[in-house]
C-alpha cells in the first residue's frame, strides 16, 4: 500500500528533515496536531507516524555520510581501547 502525501505535507517533511534531528520529529508533529487539524481523516497518531517515516527517509537521503562517520568513530574507539596498556 502506497502512502499518499499532499504537497504541503511533503514540503513540511522536507523542511523538518533539513532543520531538525530525527529524535525531535515526534515532538514537532505532535505539536502540530495540538494546534491544527492534520490533513485527511486520519487519527492524529497515525498522521504523526506517517509524517515521521517520510521525514526520516528524507533526513537519511540528505545525510548519507552520517552513518559511515559514526561507524568510523566506533572503529577508532575500538582501536584506541585495543592499544591501551591494562596493567
Amino acid at each position: 500500500m502506497e502512502v499518499i502525501y499532499s504537497k504541503a505535507e511533503r514540503e513540511m517533511c522536507e523542511a523538518y528533515a533539513r532543520i531538525a534531528a530525527p529524535q525531535e520529529y515526534r515532538t514537532m508533529f505532535d505539536h502540530i496536531c495540538n494546534v491544527a487539524k492534520p490533513y485527511g481523516n486520519m487519527h492524529p497518531e497515525a498522521w504523526i507516524n506517517k509524517m515521521i517515516v517520510k521525514t526520516i527517509s528524507l533526513y537519511e537521503s540528505y545525510n548519507e555520510d552520517m552513518q559511515a562517520s559514526s561507524m568510523i568513530e566506533d572503529v577508532l574507539h575500538d582501536a584506541a581501547i585495543k592499544h591501551m596498556n591494562f596493567k
